[in-house]
């Protein structure tokens, strides 16, 4: 006899479908497995990077010492790959021993990062998985925007975690989602003081410990017709702005817009985080109308009068 049949039953958290048993070929030296779904009940185990697994039409064979197998993704939630929950991930899977390789097809996943809530993308890419790492490149598409994703997450801690990524026309939503989880007073400063439109751009190099602050970063954000409210008295509003964060400082520079309904043709500043003092520098170019308002002076109005200002101080 060549071929065999493994149904199992009655168990607590059963992880295979019992109307498709397990299929075992001894002359091809081949196993099948119609449905598999591995619950978090299940994958209770230290430092587990997957939530609930499900897949399909796995088939695997046993030659020369080494296992091959391949299978359908239904349904795969991943904790901890830089987001904390990457959520309903679909696609297929090949893999030799401990190597997987692994394809992502679009589907309606969710991310979650730090305290945020669920929000909803579409994942598509591609990656791999070996006891030591994780590896993955992919596009994570959202309402009009997308980003760019290379993501190389080591298991051991030997070695750093390191990600690129690029974002066009993305949310407030998904800037917060994509920041290190020890940037914590930057996604804070964004999230409790900017009010942004969704054409927002994002570029992140990041390198270190998800936790460590050594670490070497270079993240730049680009807005259009947004806000800041950096303190009680200073509000900035802009048409175009460019933003460059480290851990603990900003360095931003916007045109043209209002500082307090004043108007500027541009302004250049660094913030601190931990102080919220504003270093900054601005161009202010003045109409006759515009300097008889702000000098509350009615002999000024002509429209003759014109006087460029620079402007330099600390908020």
């Amino acid at each position: 006899m060549d071929s065999s049949t493994l149904s199992l039953k009655n168990f607590l958290h059963p992880f295979v479908d019992e109307q498709f048993p397990i299929k075992f070929n001894s002359r091809n030296n081949t196993i099948a497995i119609p449905n598999l779904f591995l619950s978090k009940a299940v994958l209770e185990f230290q430092d587990s990077r997957f939530s609930n697994v499900v897949v399909k039409d796995i088939f695997a064979t046993f030659k020369h010492g080494a296992i091959k197998y391949s299978g359908k993704i239904i349904d795969l939630d991943l904790l901890n790959v830089y987001f904390d929950e990457l959520l309903n991930i679909q696609g297929f899977f090949v893999g030799t021993n401990n190597k997987v390789q692994f394809t992502i097809t679009p589907s309606q996943s969710f991310i979650k990062n730090k305290d945020s809530d669920h929000y909803p993308v579409q994942i598509n890419g591609k990656g791999s998985f070996t006891d030591s790492s994780f590896h993955l490149e992919s596009r994570i598409a959202e309402l009009a925007g997308s980003i760019n994703l290379k993501l190389h997450l080591p298991i051991n801690q030997s070695e750093p975690l390191t990600i690129k990524l690029s974002g066009q026309n993305i949310s407030k939503k998904m800037i917060l989602a994509s920041l290190p989880k020890n940037f914590e007073s930057v996604s804070e400063f964004l999230d409790n003081n900017t009010e942004l439109s969704f054409r927002n751009n994002i570029f992140l190099d990041y390198m270190g410990s998800a936790s460590n602050m050594k670490s070497s970063v270079l993240l730049k954000l680009s807005f259009d017709s947004s806000r800041i409210i950096v303190n009680e008295g200073l509000n900035i509003s802009f048409e175009r702005g460019l933003i460059e964060i480290n851990k603990d400082k900003l360095y931003l520079h916007f045109l043209p817009g209002f500082v307090n309904q004043v108007p500027f043709k541009e302004l250049h500043g660094k913030l601190q985080f931990s102080n919220q003092h504003l270093q900054y520098l601005s161009q202010h170019d003045f109409l006759g109308n515009e300097i008889s308002t702000l000098l509350k002076d009615s002999s000024l109005l002509t429209d003759n009068l014109h006087a460029t200002v620079f402007k330099q101080g600390i908020f």
